[in-house]
């Protein structure tokens, strides 16, 4: 039986050449790199295990929210060798990480019709517009302030 080379299908990288995905962090855009596999990983380990009911049209913010945290991760783990890496920089993404997943809970919460303190439904909108209240004393009470008579 005659054996057949395939040693062409598998990539072959030259001498001087680094492929993206071995370097050592990578970029996002590349689904090998150890930066975009740590996102993922804090996505499906941390995100959806702390979220469990997240809705369809909110997973980009919690990617968005993953994504940020292994950009901080990555940050505090060049801390000294590059220039660029910055304790600074990494507790701004960090922040940056915990904004998006407040957004995160706001949604959910939203998504399931819980009320935030404050907030003011459309129903008791539509009632005060009714009994004869002005349009400069829905608009202030809807921002979430005091209503004074003009």
């Amino acid at each position: 039986m005659r054996s057949v080379d395939v040693s062409w299908l598998s990539p072959r990288f030259s001498r001087g050449v680094i492929a993206v995905h071995r370097r050592p962090w990578g970029s996002m855009a590349d689904s090998k790199s150890r930066l975009h596999q740590l996102a993922l990983r804090i996505e499906r380990e941390q995100i959806r295990v702390q979220y469990p009911d997240i809705p369809a049209w909110a997973w980009r913010v919690a990617r968005s929210a993953s994504r940020y945290a292994a950009c901080a991760e990555m940050m505090l783990d060049l801390v000294g060798s590059d220039p660029n890496a910055t304790p600074r920089k990494a507790s701004a993404l960090e922040r940056a990480a915990e904004m998006q997943l407040k957004k995160l809970q706001r949604l959910i919460d939203d998504a399931k019709g819980y009320r935030r303190q404050g907030a003011v439904s459309l129903a008791e909108i539509r009632q005060r517009y009714a009994n004869g209240h002005s349009a400069d004393e829905l608009i202030v009470t809807v921002k979430g302030q005091r209503a004074e008579s003009r």
